[in-house]
């Protein structure tokens, strides 16, 4: 796959050339979800998706917002490090959220 100018790459829909693919705790909003025993189709709430630019800093638009149904619904996956993709502690509340960044808000506190 040949990069843009900009550094960005275009990506192919579905999964390319992999096989034995296993899709399990995944949110499909807008999209036909994979075969997924545990698959939620609802909006998750994301704060504000696509504002994402350069650095870590710039994500947060992806975080959960209040009563999002991905919220504490996550699987904990063996060997995950301990923390999310800016580096938060998993899981906060005693369940693990779905997405890569897991929120600080408990549902005590949603």
């Amino acid at each position: 796959m040949k990069g843009n100018e900009d550094g960005s790459y275009d990506s192919a829909p579905g999964p390319g050339k992999s096989s034995n693919n296993v899709y399990d705790y995944n949110v499909y909003y807008g999209v036909q979800p994979a075969e997924d025993a545990h698959a939620i189709t609802a909006n998750p709430l994301l704060e504000s998706p696509g504002q994402a630019s350069n650095g870590l800093g710039s994500v947060s638009g992806y975080a959960l917002r209040q009563h999002s149904p991905a919220a504490d619904s996550g699987r904990t996956i063996d060997g995950n490090g301990g923390k999310d993709f800016i580096g938060t502690p998993v899981p906060q509340c005693g369940a693990v959220d779905r997405g890569a960044i897991e929120s600080r808000q408990c549902p005590s506190n949603r």
